[in-house]
């Protein structure tokens, strides 16, 4: 019998592909669909047939034409009195690195310069992402990229964010802000917002502000080693471009107008930053996480596309760096060479860009962290978006993620010169929980978002999977402090709060669909979102300060639960559901509107939210 040739690869049609099944390439139907009755679904990716990938990435190219055209009309009008920051230098730079399966975006301006300001009258085109629809309306300026909108008057008290004991390691704010006009604030004339070689005491203030916050952007670092970094000579410190990118958001947490107006300021120099340094391949890591943060900085002020781009860039140049495939062995190796042993056989690294080995334990794991930190940004925004993850996520071996779960770098020793570990709880090691929760948040949306026009065997295997992973993970979650009336919560619980929360909206994900017909289904989405409620329910003012931004696209999912929850009020038991559904709908916008205080977006999903109620009152008769 003559032996069955291997398929070439890219022969497999595109439907065996995505369930990761094996082809054998016949057309116009393969055998694998016509055995599971999914022949409408058989496609096969050639010049003939364009995938909806293909079709997203000539949109792209075309939005890149458009924003080139802008930008060169731009720099035509602007005056040397406003100078307007651009992003070609940005752009450029990453032509360096290795091509991605994904095109990424450029900063795109959708509106025309006609168009109003206010980010909330604004939505995307359904002609440019029909995936996205209506879901968000983001703000874009008419002008500069970097401008910032006006804040609402009802913002939060800056110092009400450090008066709290139990966030008594964060400084309180001065009495008054570095003004421009005090002369004790300029270095040689220079203003210490300026001044790119002097670590001032105002720098230190915004680096206090910002640490106390670095979990809401799930940045992990030895604080200790950061700090004394400071003070290396400008080759060993941090680079600039996630320097002024921490700057940046201590600015925007803040909410002191005279801070917040530094907000271009230190936006431009961090864009400018990390063209630079991809450039010269410059402390990449570094740039890697500047990167995310001002993916984070975007995302949370509604400026999608922006933060998409950004995260793009970041998810792009972990790959490249081969972030994703740092195994437990890695440190090991590194450690017998060092000591004289004969190497290991090398494992295959999919590194295209050349970094140096880590010089210790601590290194070794801040580069764990931020591959975490690019994967959380990545997965958990490409939910809250609807635009495809960066990073890659097939059963290729130079494309599967490997990287070992991050270890809270809290637990390494103060000493720098100890590269010893500590042992620590695994069950408080909140980096993992929040990675795992944020992959079983993208996983369960990615299944049940999918077009498929039936449900075959295999998505029910996969459906049933998720279902255990999510009930085991809750199972075994450590419980928040509110459950002991503690409060404001501390740091650590409101990482939980995220995770549980994360955790709820995985499960709306997973039977949101199967609720309109099967009242199992429905019964657990409605635990689900009322679990969600009754956690919004304790959280305190001050809590709101150290929330994720990524919680508000999870209260506006738990709120679509409750506007589908709403019955044509027929009967006095109809009214009381419905009167319930409202109250819990309620609390999510208060939430939302509190929350949008310091992350726009939030608002932007509370106004989606309220469309979505009325319209389903009306359409129900609902007074």
């Amino acid at each position: 019998m003559k032996p069955e040739t291997p398929l070439q690869r890219g022969k497999a049609c595109l439907c065996c592909r995505k369930r990761k099944m094996k082809c054998d390439g016949v057309r116009p139907v393969c055998t694998q669909c016509i055995k599971a009755s999914r022949g409408n679904e058989c496609k096969y990716h050639d010049k003939k047939q364009i995938s909806r990938t293909q079709l997203l990435q000539q949109k792209v190219a075309k939005l890149e034409a458009r924003l080139r055209e802008l930008e060169s009309e731009q720099s035509d009008m602007t005056t040397e009195s406003s100078p307007a920051p651009s992003y070609s230098g940005s752009i450029a730079s990453t032509s360096a690195l290795p091509s991605p399966s994904l095109t990424l975006m450029q900063p795109d301006a959708v509106s025309s310069s006609t168009a109003p300001s206010d980010w909330s009258s604004q939505m995307f085109d359904e002609t440019v992402f029909p995936e996205l629809g209506n879901s968000f309306s983001p703000f874009y300026p008419s002008q500069a990229s970097s401008s910032v909108p006006s804040h609402s008057p009802d913002l939060i008290d800056p110092t009400s964010m450090f008066l709290q004991s139990s966030y008594s390691s964060v400084p309180m704010f001065p009495s008054q802000t570095p003004q421009q006009s005090d002369p004790s604030n300029t270095v040689n004339n220079t203003k210490w917002w300026e001044d790119t070689n002097t670590f001032c005491q105002q720098k230190q203030m915004l680096l206090d502000m910002f640490l106390a916050h670095r979990h809401q952007f799930a940045f992990d670092i030895h604080i200790e080693r950061f700090q004394t970094s400071m003070t290396y000579a400008a080759a060993d410190k941090p680079h600039p471009a996630l320097m002024d990118s921490i700057y940046l958001m201590a600015c925007h947490l803040s909410q002191s107008p005279p801070l917040t107006e530094l907000e271009p300021h230190f936006l431009k120099r961090a864009l400018c930053g990390i063209s630079d340094a991809l450039q010269h391949n410059d402390r990449v890591i570094n740039v890697l996480q500047a990167s995310c943060l001002l993916a984070l900085y975007f995302f949370g002020r509604g400026r999608i596309l922006e933060g998409y781009y950004h995260s793009s860039i970041a998810a792009r140049l972990a790959v490249s760096l081969g972030l994703h495939q740092i195994r437990s062995d890695s440190w090991f190796q590194l450690q017998f060479q060092l000591q004289g042993f004969p190497s290991l056989p090398p494992s295959s690294n999919s590194s295209s860009v050349q970094l140096q080995p880590p010089k210790d334990a601590i290194e070794s794991e801040e580069r764990v962290a931020a591959f975490w930190q690019v994967f959380m940004v990545d997965r958990a925004w490409s939910v809250a978006t609807g635009l495809p993850a960066a990073l890659p996520d097939d059963d290729h071996p130079q494309a599967q993620i490997e990287t070992v779960w991050p270890t809270p770098l809290s637990q390494f020793p103060s000493v720098l010169s100890d590269n010893t570990m500590q042992r620590y709880d695994p069950v408080t090691a909140y980096p993992t929980l929040r990675a795992k929760a944020v992959a079983l948040y993208e996983k369960t949306y990615r299944l049940t978002s999918s077009t498929s026009a039936t449900k075959v065997d295999g998505y029910w295997i996969e459906h049933r999977a998720l279902e255990m992973s999510l009930s085991q993970f809750a199972a075994n979650l450590p419980l928040i402090g509110m459950a002991s009336g503690q409060n404001p919560l501390s740091l650590a619980d409101i990482d939980l709060f995220v995770i549980h929360t994360m955790i709820h909206v995985s499960t709306l994900h997973l039977h949101r669909d199967l609720a309109k017909t099967q009242a199992v289904p429905y019964e657990k989405c409605w635990i689900a979102a009322n679990a969600v409620t009754t956690l919004v329910r304790e959280l305190s003012e001050n809590d709101y300060n150290f929330l994720d931004p990524i919680i508000s696209a999870c209260w506006h999912c738990t709120a679509e639960v409750f506007v589908k929850a709403f019955v044509p009020p027929t009967s006095q038991a109809n009214q009381n559901a419905n009167e319930i559904a409202e109250q819990q709908i309620d609390v999510l916008l208060s939430s939302m509107r509190t929350l949008a205080r310091l992350f726009p977006i939030a608002g932007i999903h509370a106004t989606k939210t309220e469309q979505q109620r009325t319209a389903a009152r009306n359409t129900l008769g609902i007074s």
